[in-house]
């Protein structure tokens, strides 16, 4: 009888351990992951978009300046284009992006009336990358997929959450629900398993 309760009691402690063990290294591969996600979401900067999608105008270069441009055209097709155009300058006339200075410009056989950025609106709005509307920062994460074999290679596919520092031109110029719409606060990524650890794909 005292062998029966021994062996129980060794199965129950075991089981006990087995469950600890789980769920020490679940939190530790949590961990593992949070880290390498946080280090590469922090180098990747500002997240940057193309003018045209978000605010309805072209970024124009002339003579070593920038314009935000509207279309001018008579022609139906553009109509509404052209009005969503006007009605974002005017956006940003008011928040002070734009500094007064006006210039018709040509791009791909269209003409546009182009309105320069001052020093505030190019602090947000560059030639090379477009509109920057601020920076992630990871918060958690949400799950990770049970690691499969593929190829020789061990992968999972991890669920992450995470915050938007926002600029203040996106509420500025209302474009809280666009930014959301590209930064819904949940993200995926791959890690794949070698012998000095998980790394991020």
């Amino acid at each position: 009888m005292r062998n029966a309760i021994r062996i129980k009691t060794i199965t129950v402690l075991a089981a006990v351990f087995s469950t600890q063990l789980l769920i020490g290294c679940s939190g530790n591969l949590e961990s593992v992951f949070f880290d390498k996600l946080k280090a590469e979401i922090d180098k990747e900067g500002e997240r940057c978009y193309n003018v045209n999608n978000f605010l309805d105008l072209e970024m124009l270069e002339n003579g070593g300046k920038l314009y935000l441009a509207v279309i001018e055209s008579d022609m139906k097709l553009y109509k509404e284009q052209q009005a969503r155009g006007v009605a974002m300058v005017e956006r940003l006339k008011q928040a002070g992006y734009v500094d007064g200075s006006k210039k018709m410009l040509s791009y791909r056989y269209q003409d546009y009336m182009g309105y320069g950025l001052n020093e505030k609106g190019r602090k947000h709005i560059l030639l090379s990358e477009g509109l920057c509307v601020g920076h992630r920062n990871i918060t958690g994460i949400v799950d990770y997929t049970e690691p499969k074999d593929l190829m020789g290679s061990t992968f999972t596919q991890v669920t992450y959450k995470y915050d938007v520092v926002l600029n203040d031109i996106v509420s500025d110029l209302g474009l809280e629900d666009k930014v959301k719409a590209k930064l819904p606060g949940e993200g995926k990524a791959n890690f794949v398993k070698t012998n000095k650890g998980w790394r991020l794909e």
